[in-house]
């Protein structure tokens, strides 16, 4: 199964290198998506 390959990896890395992954799995959810920035952007214009 994938995921424990992924468990297996992680675990296998340096405090420095999960840091890193960590960082770099945060970074990528913390992208708004276009689709909800237009919708965000559509009902704040509605409700000023």
């Amino acid at each position: 199964m994938q995921k424990q390959k992924i468990k297996q990896d992680f675990s296998g890395l340096s405090p420095l290198g999960k840091t890193y992954l960590e960082e770099m799995i945060f970074d990528s959810l913390d992208q708004p998506s276009p689709d909800v920035e237009e919708k965000w952007i559509n009902e704040s214009e509605k409700r000023f």
